[in-house]
């Protein structure tokens, strides 16, 4: 009989841990999702790029559509690299990276703040 209880003890005790592990209703965990605002997602793509660029041997030679960037993205790249290759002969590479990604958000905001009318249409 003692084992009994005890089972019957230990089942119980693992419902109410398992329930405290769930939503509450369902028995299934609320998804997390988050929406990454397309600046943000332009200033990534835009710092990874250039920094790239920075690389001996001028990084990775794809065309920009296969780093999926696009045209105006692209034209980001391309400034924001030149201008860090100065800063870092100038400064050296941490503060080339640095101008890279401050340079990237920055312009990344101003251009997602562009209508799609003014900036040539999409996908831009």
């Amino acid at each position: 009989m003692g084992d009994i209880r005890r089972t019957a003890c230990a089942a119980s005790c693992l419902v109410v841990v398992l329930a405290g592990c769930t939503d509450g209703g369902s028995g299934r965990p609320e998804p997390r999702s988050r929406t990454t605002p397309p600046a943000e997602l332009c200033a990534g793509i835009v710092a990874r790029w250039a920094k790239d660029a920075l690389k001996p041997g001028g990084g990775d030679q794809s065309d920009y559509q296969q780093k999926g960037l696009s045209d105006r993205q692209n034209t980001l790249v391309l400034k924001l690299s030149e201008e860090a290759r100065r800063i870092r002969a100038d400064e050296g590479r941490r503060a080339a990276h640095a101008f890279v990604e401050r340079e990237a958000r920055e312009r990344c905001a101003a251009l997602s703040s562009e209508s799609p009318a003014s900036s040539g249409g999409w996908p831009g």
